[in-house]
């Protein structure tokens, strides 16, 4: 029975997004998904281990199966593709609470991209038949997966409708907001390979229009860029504007 309302409200999530674009908050609300709810306890699961990785270590590499689901308890991960080219191309970032490779380890099939732990993280990795057959008759558990897969589904969405409408400030501002990880110190950060060039080769806008965003955005107060990159300073003002309900006004 869970799986089937895990694939009802699925296809709910589809239907919104496609029709009315949602936000992400909104889509939780609607399923009855509080934030910040998912703080369960692992431990009496078969198999179930607590794992740490360091900085820089895999958590899983890309076209290997994968055998686990990985539930982040502190630290902050992310999802990468390395292009032709040898540049990297950052997929999605994951946090506390997060369930890093779900829906290829749901599906069971090879990624294409690897996970790599940005901060030192500690996650509970649960073999993927326990965690499915937990799933199915544990209704918080399901709705844990569902919030994981609205959340990267909504990525893209959002990403694809900013490229699509052309709002250079929105698509910057919501770019930052992917890249953005959690230091030891829980300081919001955009790493300092991401320059203002890179970001704009990256999102297909000119140099020069990235350039006048992020200074916009500093002369707001709102990130600031120091040794280590970009610090975000007010998350929920570039939120705003990363979803249109603020206008950046930059020249």
């Amino acid at each position: 029975m869970a799986l089937f309302q895990l694939c009802v409200a699925w296809t709910t999530i589809m239907r919104y997004t496609k029709v009315y674009f949602f936000t992400l908050p909104q889509i939780t609300r609607t399923l009855g998904i509080q934030e910040g709810e998912f703080g369960m306890d692992y431990k009496d699961l078969p198999g179930a281990e607590y794992i740490r990785f360091e900085k820089g270590d895999y958590i899983i590499r890309a076209g290997e199966p994968a055998k686990y689901f990985y539930v982040l308890t502190t630290g902050s991960a992310r999802r990468i593709k390395i292009g032709e080219n040898g540049s990297e191309m950052i997929m999605f970032n994951y946090e506390k609470n997060d369930i890093a490779c779900a829906i290829i380890a749901y599906y069971n099939i090879l990624p294409v991209s690897s996970i790599i732990a940005v901060t030192t993280t500690y996650a509970w990795r649960i073999p993927r038949d326990i965690f499915l057959q937990e799933m199915e008759k544990d209704t918080k558990l399901m709705k844990h997966m569902l919030d994981q897969l609205a959340k990267e589904y909504l990525d893209v969405v959002l990403r694809f409708r900013l490229v699509r409408e052309g709002k250079s400030s929105d698509i910057l501002c919501n770019t930052l907001l992917s890249l953005a990880y959690r230091d030891e110190s829980n300081t919001l950060r955009v790493d300092k390979i991401y320059t203002n060039t890179r970001l704009a080769k990256y999102l297909g806008i000119h140099a020069v229009t990235a350039t006048r965003i992020i200074n916009q955005l500093q002369k707001e107060n709102i990130i600031v860029r120091t040794k280590q990159g970009l610090q975000i300073i007010d998350e929920a003002q570039l939120r705003r504007y990363a979803e249109g309900l603020d206008s950046l006004k930059y020249q």
